[in-house]
């Protein structure tokens, strides 16, 4: 600004000793979720504008992301579990074939749903007295199914499989516990203190 002739010499001496202080700021300060839509759109920009343009070009950009539609969303999401939750587990309602040899190419054939994170969709490979195993749903790359299975446990208090009642009222019609090759949707929660 000095040398624009802005300010006086003795002006910009002064401000460049005082502490820089920076203010980082989200892209949606109020919503999370909306992460890999944002990413998505700096990729597009990048691509299309440069990233010199994009980070020191000082562009405006406005999208058709409504966050308060995101928040109406991830409420109502919210909500449809805990009325779920409170009515027990009741079953799934969807099973592979089998679960024999190569499971997670069954898994993956049908259409995931990509608008249920953080769940994802598994298979019971084995029930034991203790809980499931499980096997997760594989991820894609280009439309091949990546080669690498990831299984898990089952295994929380309030489980179908401890023997504890659900809360909320019993479903008329539910299963005490589930069975080999019946398929999902999970959520990973973590251990309760002291567990």
């Amino acid at each position: 600004m000095a040398a624009n002739g802005y300010i006086g010499q003795d002006e910009a001496d002064v401000a460049i000793e005082e502490a820089f202080i920076v203010n980082p700021r989200s892209v949606f300060p109020r919503e999370t979720q909306v992460s890999y839509f944002a990413e998505e759109v700096r990729r597009e920009l990048a691509n299309r504008y440069g990233e010199a343009a994009l980070y020191e070009g000082g562009l405006s950009v406005r999208t058709t992301l409504d966050p308060k539609m995101q928040a109406a969303r991830k409420s109502l999401v919210d909500g449809l579990v805990r009325f779920d939750e409170a009515r027990g587990w009741r079953g799934t309602g969807t099973r592979l074939a089998s679960v024999d040899g190569d499971w997670g190419v069954r898994l993956a054939e049908p259409p995931a749903f990509e608008d249920i994170r953080p769940w994802q969709q598994a298979v019971v490979l084995a029930v034991e007295s203790t809980g499931a195993r499980i096997g997760l749903r594989p991820d894609r790359d280009g439309g091949a199914i990546e080669p690498a299975r990831r299984r898990g446990r089952i295994t929380a208090p309030g489980n179908p499989l401890d023997g504890q009642e659900p809360r909320g009222r019993r479903p008329a019609r539910r299963r005490r516990h589930p069975c080999r090759a019946d398929q999902d949707n999970i959520e990973r929660v973590s251990a309760a203190p002291g567990a």
